[in-house]
C-alpha cells in the first residue's frame, strides 16, 4: 500500500508537469489526483490495520512473575488501559509484621526465623530487613523481613499470611515436668530432693512445650524434683495446721 501510494504521488507531480506545460488535459490531472487519493487512502487504512495486528499478536510482561488475578477470559474484548492480568514480581515481596512487649525490645537487623504459611506447605527463611523507628498506632513496633533463602521469594504469594517465629538469643534453661510445679502464696515452688530429705525451692518458669515447662531460674541441671503427687507433698503438714480443737 505504501509503495502503490508513492507510485500515484510521482505520477500526479508527472501529470502536474506535463499539465504547466500544456501538454495534460484537465481530466488527465483529476484523474491522477483520484488515484493519489484512493492510494493514499489504502496506505493509511492498511497502517491501521497493521497496528491492530501489532496489538492483537502478544502482550509480554515487563520481567518474570507469578499470575495472582485475572480480568480478563479468553475472548472477551477489553478496551486501552483496561486491566488483563495482575503479575506479582519474583524476588520483590516483604513480609510484614508486628512485635509488642518485651519481645519487640530483642529485635535487631538480620535476625533469623522462618514464615508458615496458613495454606499449608514448607515454611520459608525469613530474616528482619527492616525495623520501624516508631511505635504503631496498635502499640507494636512493625518490622519487615525478607525471604533468607536462596529461591524462597518464588513460593510466597502476595496477600497471604501466617505464622511467623523469629530465633532470639539462647538462654539455657532447664526443663521439669509441668506437673512437678507448685503454686503456694502467688509464687512457684517446687520440691527439691537432696542428700538431707525434700525441701521446696522457689522458681521463675518459662514458657512450656507439651507437658514440659522450662525454669528459667532456681534450679540446675542435674537436681532431683518430686513429680508424683507434688502437690500433696509439699502441702503434707497443712493437717495439722488447721485441725480445729477437739
Amino acid at each position: 500500500a505504501r509503495a502503490a501510494e508513492r507510485a500515484a504521488r510521482r505520477a500526479l507531480s508527472s501529470v502536474r508537469r506535463r499539465f504547466d506545460a500544456q501538454l495534460a488535459t484537465p481530466p488527465e490531472l483529476a484523474a491522477a489526483q483520484r488515484s493519489w487519493a484512493a492510494a493514499h487512502a489504502a496506505a493509511r487504512i492498511a497502517a491501521a490495520q497493521w497496528q491492530a495486528a501489532r496489538q492483537l499478536s502478544s502482550v509480554r510482561a515487563p520481567g518474570p512473575g507469578t499470575v495472582v488475578a485475572l480480568g480478563a477470559a479468553d475472548g472477551d474484548t477489553v478496551a486501552a488501559g483496561q486491566t488483563v492480568v495482575t503479575l506479582q514480581p519474583q524476588g520483590h515481596l516483604w513480609l510484614r509484621a508486628r512485635y509488642f512487649g518485651a519481645d519487640a525490645a530483642a529485635l535487631h537487623l538480620g535476625m533469623q526465623g522462618r514464615f508458615q504459611p496458613a495454606g499449608g506447605g514448607d515454611a520459608v527463611p525469613v530474616e528482619v530487613a527492616a525495623i520501624a523507628p516508631a511505635v504503631g498506632a496498635d502499640g507494636g513496633v512493625p518490622i519487615g523481613l525478607r525471604p533468607g533463602g536462596a529461591g524462597a521469594a518464588r513460593r510466597w504469594v502476595s496477600g497471604e499470611w501466617g505464622e511467623l517465629t523469629l530465633n532470639g538469643p539462647q538462654r539455657p534453661m532447664v526443663m521439669v515436668p509441668t506437673a512437678a510445679l507448685i503454686l503456694d502464696r502467688g509464687r512457684w515452688w517446687v520440691l527439691l530432693r537432696t542428700a538431707h530429705g525434700e525441701r521446696p525451692q522457689p522458681v521463675v518458669p518459662g514458657p512450656a512445650h507439651g507437658w514440659q515447662t522450662a525454669i528459667v531460674a532456681g534450679l540446675q541441671a542435674g537436681q532431683q524434683v518430686v513429680v508424683t503427687d507434688a502437690f500433696l507433698d509439699y502441702h503434707r503438714d497443712i493437717a495439722r495446721s488447721y485441725t480445729p480443737p477437739d
